[in-house]
Formats: C-alpha cells, structure tokens, sequence
C-alpha cells in the first residue's frame, strides 16, 4: 500500500466539484476579454476579481476534508499507513500551490487582451496570491476546529468582508495569518483521535 495520499486520488474523490475554481476562473478570463478598455477593467473587472480570486481559493480546502470530516466512515482514514502531517497541511500545500498558480496565469494572462494602462500587474498577483494563500490557510484551520465545512466557509467570508473594515493591506501581516493558520489547523489535526 502507498505510504502518501495521492494528488490525483484527492482530486478524482472530489467528483465535479474539482473543476469549480477553474471554471470560476476561465469565466472570470472570458468577462475580463469583454470589458478590457482600461476603465472597465479598473471600475468593473478589478473589484469582482479582488473578491472573488481570494475566496475562491478556501474551495478545495474544504472539499478534501468533507470526507475525512463531515461523513460516515470517516474514522477509517488513521487506518491509512499515512503520517497526519501528510493527511493535513501536505495535502492543503499541494492544492494551494494548485490554485496560486492558476491565480499568477490568470493574472499575466491579461498582458495579452486588457488595456493595462498604469496598472502594475506584478502587484495585483502578489496581493491576490498572498490573499488567495491567507484565505486558504484559514480554510484549513477552521475546517479542522469546525469539522463543518458549512462553518468554516460562513467564518472565512465574514473574516473575508471584515478586511475591507480592518484594512489588512500589509503582505507580511497576511502571510502571517496564513502561516499560523496553516499550523493551527495542523495543530487541531493532530489532536484528533478520529475525525467522528
């Protein structure tokens, strides 16, 4: 038996869901084509990519621990030959280095249609990569304190619309969060005798 958690069996268990954020993605590629003068990206794209990119991101998070965590039988994943860390913050690097790259595509893809105009690209990747990253770490915590992935995607969008009020503007701040985040939920993990 293998002694790690495949990616491709983690992403095949998720069904049609898997497919989500890149859907929500190419949609968001295809509305960006159709309004790509530089005010339409500013006024109308810009803002519904700061939102939706970053929360985007918590998707897989919480798909991969639905069944280790919410369902009958979950029990049965300790009886797997697998270290935790690997069940847990191996797993959520691997989807959350996924999705990152899938955000920095769509970000540089834009170089090829949308009037850029002053718009620094290299910054707009950056914060929607380290949001996308904060966002996703927090998933993880909060999927594994919960257990419920209804809780922590409500908990993530609250903390997500309170960041406009606290003004997490700071990189270092929100790689912090995600860092500690992803810890925590390690943490948690950890304590778990089985996930019932």
């Amino acid at each position: 038996m293998k002694k790690k958690m495949d990616m491709f069996f983690q992403w095949k268990s998720m069904g049609a869901g898997a497919y989500i954020p890149i859907i929500i993605l190419l949609l968001i590629s295809g509305y960006t084509y159709f309004n790509r003068s530089l005010l339409n990206f500013m006024y109308n794209v810009l803002p519904m990519i700061e939102l939706i990119v970053p929360l985007q991101g918590l998707w897989w998070i919480v798909f991969i621990f639905i069944n280790d965590l919410e369902e009958e039988g979950s029990e049965t994943i300790f009886s797997y030959p697998v270290k935790r860390y690997k069940l847990g913050i191996v797993r959520v690097i691997k989807f959350i280095i996924l999705y990152l790259v899938l955000v920095l595509l769509l970000v540089y893809s834009f170089n090829f249609y949308v009037e850029i105009g002053d718009i620094n690209l290299n910054t707009l990747a950056m914060w929607l990569c380290t949001w996308s990253f904060c966002v996703s770490s927090m998933a993880f915590a909060f999927m594994t304190i919960t257990s419920s992935s209804a809780a922590t995607i409500a908990i993530v969008i609250g903390i997500w619309c309170l960041q406009g009020i606290l003004s997490f503007k700071s990189i270092f701040v929100l790689l912090l969060i995600g860092i500690i985040s992803l810890i925590l939920g390690q943490k948690f993990l950890d304590s778990y005798k089985d996930f019932k």
